[in-house]
C-alpha cells in the first residue's frame, strides 16, 4: 500500500471514471466516443495549509504523496488539530451508481435512447438548430 508520512494528515482517493459522448448534430452523429481511465486525488494537510495533487498515473501515487510532504511541515499534533479530529478514517470501495452502472449499457443502446428524442424535438418549432450532445 502506501507510506503516508509522520506527523502530516494525508489523504488519496483513487476514483475509476468511465464515460461516453455521443454528439448529434441535426440528427447526423457526430462523435461516439468511450473512455475510461483510473485517477487520484492526493492532498496532505499541515495543520496551516492544504497540499494537493492529482494523476492519472495511478503506478506513482506514492512520489506525489512524498512531493506533497516535502512543502509540508511536519505536525506532530495533528491528529489532534479540530479539522483532522473530524474525519472519519474510510476504506474501501464505494460505487454510487451501482445498479445502474454505465459500463452495462452497450454504445448501441445510448444512441438508441438518445434518437428515441429525435420525434419530441422535432415537434418544437423554436428549436432551429439541433445540437444534440450527452455525456453519460
Amino acid at each position: 500500500m502506501y507510506k503516508f508520512p509522520k506527523n502530516l494528515y494525508t489523504d488519496v482517493r483513487i476514483e475509476d471514471v468511465n464515460y461516453s459522448e455521443i454528439t448529434y448534430r441535426n440528427g447526423e452523429l457526430l462523435q461516439n466516443l468511450k473512455r475510461s481511465y483510473k485517477g487520484a486525488f492526493i492532498r496532505v494537510f499541515d495543520g496551516r495549509r492544504w497540499y494537493y495533487s492529482s494523476t492519472t498515473d495511478v503506478d506513482n501515487i506514492q512520489k506525489e504523496i512524498d512531493n506533497l510532504a516535502i512543502m509540508a511541515r511536519k505536525n506532530e499534533n495533528i491528529m489532534d488539530n479540530p479539522i483532522v479530529s473530524k474525519f472519519e478514517v474510510n476504506r474501501g470501495e464505494f460505487i454510487h451508481f451501482r445498479e445502474n452502472d454505465i459500463l452495462n449499457i452497450n454504445q448501441e443502446e445510448k444512441l438508441d435512447l438518445l434518437k428515441s428524442f429525435f420525434p419530441i424535438i422535432e415537434e418544437r418549432e423554436e428549436v432551429k438548430r439541433k445540437n444534440f450532445r450527452q455525456q453519460l
